[in-house]
């Protein structure tokens, strides 16, 4: 991504051409539901019903399960520990990004891992999705400087 947004690297293709449909969870589901479709999706982030643009990924997921509150809990309630409800997931904003130029949508991401944008036509596009797809299609190309 630093290659895209420092303009080492170029792509000829849109946000049309790499965006997806959000995929979404109630917040009253349990978090092994989330893991449940994260997994059957093939996706890292879930977009959460209670509000527009909410979203978990997997890292906030493995944070959340593994601290030492749910360790504590798994320790003296295994059965409790994946028991936990969606809302109890700390949620992150994607990035806002026009619908268009990718290079432009590349540096408009945020700098953590698990961030990722949404057009204004409600479509997700993340990190994968703006190098693996136009290199997988052959419009990622080097720049000459």
């Amino acid at each position: 991504m630093g290659l895209i947004s420092r303009g080492k690297l170029s792509t000829h293709a849109t946000t049309d051409d790499v965006c997806s449909a959000p995929i979404t969870i109630a917040d009253d589901r349990p978090i092994i539901e989330a893991i449940k479709t994260m997994i059957s999706h093939n996706i890292r982030r879930l977009f959460v019903e209670l509000g527009p643009g909410k979203f978990v990924s997997d890292r906030t997921i493995i944070d959340y399960m593994f601290s030492l509150e749910r360790l504590e809990v798994a320790r003296d309630h295994p059965e409790a520990w994946i028991d936990e409800k969606v809302s109890k997931l700390p949620t992150k904003n994607p990035g806002i990004c026009k619908t268009g130029d990718l290079d432009d949508a590349a540096k408009a991401l945020g700098p953590a891992p698990d961030d990722c944008l949404m057009t204004d036509e409600w479509r997700v596009i993340s990190r994968w999705d703006m190098v693996v797809k136009p290199w997988r299609t052959g419009k990622l190309a080097a720049v000459d400087n």
